[in-house]
């Protein structure tokens, strides 16, 4: 007995076709996007390590100027400080008692100055309508002047080389200027030293 195929030749041929031109009508699949990678990232590690080169490099170069500053003027105060040591030092001390005692003008190339007014008092200076003048000027030295409590000063004092303390202010090393202004001031002192200490205190 012998069985015959139901499907129809002419129809699979129908199928076969319908189904190739439905493939055909489908849009291609998307092209991949390619991966690049740009330039920028690839330059950023360079700049940054040229950046730290330079950055270091200055760094170096300031901190050897700065050396070389340094041991500059520490020569140049010890020539100076020599120069104040290897000369003759005059020795003057100023103890006065009354206002006409006191030294209005002091002058010397090398000296150690001591000026102690203790033995005054505002009482003293009741009298005078402005302050008394005192000015002390040294090449190389110290000076020392103690003033009492309650005398009202005018101070101007400057080392070029050196420390300069006005009470409780103090300055070290180049061009040390105080100045100091208390109301109805006493006494105007003004002290210049080019090489030297400056000590104004009270006592």
């Amino acid at each position: 007995m012998s069985y015959e195929s139901s499907e129809n030749p002419s129809n699979e041929a129908a199928s076969a076709a319908a189904a190739a031109a439905s493939a055909a009508t489908l849009p291609p699949p998307p092209a991949p996007t390619p991966t690049t990678v740009t330039g920028g990232f690839r330059h950023q590690r360079p700049a940054r390590r040229f950046i730290a080169v330079v950055a270091t490099v200055g760094a170096i170069f300031v901190g050897a100027v700065l050396f070389v500053v340094a041991i500059t003027a520490a020569l140049v105060v010890g020539v100076i400080a020599g120069f104040a040591i290897d000369g003759d030092t005059e020795e003057i001390s100023h103890l006065p008692t009354t206002v006409e005692e006191i030294p209005t003008s002091i002058t010397a190339e090398r000296a150690d100055i001591v000026v102690d007014l203790t033995a005054l008092s505002a009482e003293d200076f009741a009298d005078r309508s402005e302050p008394l003048a005192i000015d002390i000027d040294i090449d190389a030295g110290a000076v020392e002047v103690i003033v009492p409590e309650g005398l009202t000063m005018s101070v101007d004092a400057d080392t070029s080389v050196g420390s300069t303390t006005v009470f409780d202010r103090e300055n070290n090393g180049f061009d040390n200027r105080i100045t100091v202004e208390e109301a109805s001031a006493d006494i105007a002192l003004t002290i210049d030293i080019d090489a030297g200490d400056i000590d104004v205190e009270r006592g």
